[in-house]
């Protein structure tokens, strides 16, 4: 499997363009006085200001606090709570009111991107008669509209020009953070083709530093050298006393070959179709591999205990367990140290360690990706159709949570209780075409517009999905919405007149299943007998296999990505495995790949 570059989303990246700085050190700053008030960056949090606010004696003081509150909602991305509140603010009595107002209006334009207006406000703003600090939020905003464009080194440079105004070093670290951030997203053809004047020492710099990583991306040992050797090049840099935080580890890298893996997975019982399916493909991709590995039922003793005998008989890593339950008491209970441990399901209770890493099938991540999918395709006001129990509710934040990220505001959500009438609920939701109360008049079509864009449906099988495009089909605004569906929908069985059926719909799945004439995808269905559900637990199998051999590099390096059979995998801080996955588009009855 290939070693990938990532493709980080822009709007991931918004909370960092605002005011974001730490809250270390400033609590004291909260009780000057009130004519002070502006010159302060809202540290603190949007409730606290809120409060404060509530509170306040005076008109002023109080507008001082709205003030902030809005600056705070709009670092917390909470868009929509920010524009009331500022849009309330008619009664400002003094003119460094109106300025913050003014640099507060351009602000929630970027984060909005409605880049034109923002470039417009910012334009009007009299930049010397901002505070200092103002001055810094303003080139902040200013990154903030060149990157919603994708003008990253402008986005760079209005960074840099913000660096200057700032002394305190965690300031400057957050802002390095925030440089290195975009630099990961421009494209290696842009990256190459980038020229810069003499005199832009530091953007040079920042340039050799990027390019250097994505050179040595997939040799991490590599990667830590070439770094010490940036250093020496660059010795006036701010980063090379200032890292960003993304490359501190990577710094310190040392590479570790395992000799003996531990697989402890259910093998009798309930769950041993599961267990042997991750089996065989773990064992498949381990092929000639000299690694030893040694496999233990989960059924068959005490989890602790399982452990403890893999590690005396000579185990350096763990693979496993699957069973939730199992791993929670792992982490409660067993003694990992000096052992690598890839754990094949998330916890109740997760904890944060150096040796350990989470790996799940999970639908939260499906529900993830639908989100920076729609958001992708240009739709904006989305649906969750998801079923009211444990599972549809765990989807829907998961989607919401991601969906608030992207765009600052909560997609609607539409819970219904029994499957059985599942397009019955779907047609309650949508508009009813018009009534002609008069049949003596000819009737004249009234345009109308559909309340949503796109339709998640969360938790549909391939049935479900069917009755779901057919009731979305007879409404008045079938072509104004997008069915969007999760791998539950995409069924082996699905003919031709299922597809053309199926026209339009989108759905997500592992990119496993659209490689059909590769040898892995025809390994894999023969093993599970062409049955899609193993074969994605299969993949897993496949994928654990390199992620505990590449453990160090995903906890190391941030941005270290692979193409697995389940997904491009990335860890998050917390080292729990994300999986960006293949979206499939009917088209005309046949099966395209969109990613």
């Amino acid at each position: 499997m290939a070693i990938s570059l990532p493709h980080l989303n822009v709007k991931k990246f918004l909370a960092f363009f605002f005011i974001g700085y730490s809250l270390t050190g400033c609590l004291s700053t909260f009780t000057q006085q009130t004519n002070n008030l502006l010159q302060q960056t809202a540290y603190a949090s949007a409730d606290y200001y809120r409060n404060q606010m509530q509170i306040a004696t005076n008109h002023t003081s109080r507008n001082d606090f709205a003030l902030l509150t809005v600056q705070a909602l709009i670092r917390e991305n909470k868009l929509a709570q920010a524009e009331s509140l500022l849009t309330s603010l008619t009664n400002l009595n003094t003119p460094e009111q109106m300025l913050e107002k003014n640099l507060l209006n351009a602000a929630l334009a970027a984060a909005q991107t409605h880049n034109q207006l923002a470039q417009n406000l910012l334009s009007d703003l009299p930049f010397n008669q901002l505070t200092p600090t103002q001055q810094s939020r303003y080139y902040q905003i200013d990154s903030q509209v060149e990157l919603n464009q994708g003008n990253y080194i402008k986005a760079i440079e209005a960074l840099i020009k913000h660096q200057s105004l700032t002394t305190d070093l965690a300031q400057k670290q957050q802002n390095n953070d925030q440089i290195w951030a975009i630099l990961r997203q421009i494209p290696a053809d842009q990256l190459n083709n980038i020229t810069v004047n003499d005199n832009q020492l530091e953007l040079q710099g920042w340039l050799d530093l990027i390019k250097l990583y994505n050179d040595n991306l997939s040799y991490p040992a590599q990667l830590s050298a070439s770094l010490q050797q940036w250093k020496v090049i660059h010795p006036r840099h701010i980063a090379t006393y200032l890292l960003p935080t993304a490359l501190q580890r990577v710094a310190t890298f040392q590479a570790s070959n395992l000799h003996q893996i531990a697989l402890i997975l259910p093998l009798s019982g309930n769950g041993q179709l599961i267990g042997k399916t991750i089996e065989q493909g773990f064992l498949a991709a381990k092929g000639n591999s000299p690694i030893s590995v040694k496999i233990y039922d989960s059924q068959q003793g005490n989890i602790i205990q399982i452990i403890e005998k893999a590690r005396q008989e000579g185990a350096e890593a763990i693979v496993g367990p699957l069973l939730k339950t199992n791993v929670d008491i792992m982490l409660q209970r067993a003694n990992l140290k000096q052992l690598k441990v890839l754990a094949l399901n998330t916890s109740t209770t997760p904890q944060t360690k150096t040796n350990l890493c989470y790996f799940a099938l999970s639908p939260e991540d499906e529900a993830i990706n639908a989100a920076q999918q729609i958001w992708q395709d240009g739709r904006r006001t989305p649906l969750i159709f998801a079923p009211q129990n444990t599972l549809g509710r765990r989807i829907a934040i998961a989607f919401n949570n991601e969906w608030r990220k992207l765009s600052g505001y909560d997609a609607e959500t539409n819970y219904y209780e029994n499957d059985d009438n599942i397009s019955d609920i779907l047609a309650g939701i949508l508009p009813p075409p018009p009534k002609n109360e008069d049949k003596n008049k000819v009737y004249i079509p009234v345009n109308i517009t559909a309340p949503n864009d796109a339709i998640y449906a969360a938790t549909a099988n391939a049935l479900q999905s069917q009755q779901l495009k057919t009731t979305l089909n007879n409404s008045v605004v079938a072509d104004q919405i997008t069915l969007y569906a999760s791998s539950r929908s995409h069924s082996p069985n699905a003919g031709v007149d299922y597809r053309l059926g199926m026209n339009g719909v989108k759905f997500s799945d592992i990119p496993l299943l659209s490689e059909t004439d590769s040898r892995d995808y025809k390994t894999a269905l023969m093993a599970t007998n062409g049955d899609y559900s193993l074969t994605r637990l299969y993949a897993m199998g496949a994928d654990a296999w390199s992620l505990i051999n590449n453990l160090q590099a995903f906890q190391a390096i941030p941005d270290y990505h692979f193409n697995g059979f389940t997904g491009k995998l990335t860890a998050n801080s917390a080292c729990q495995i994300e999986r960006k996955l293949t979206w499939y588009l009917y088209d005309n009855g046949t099966l395209k790949t969109i990613n």
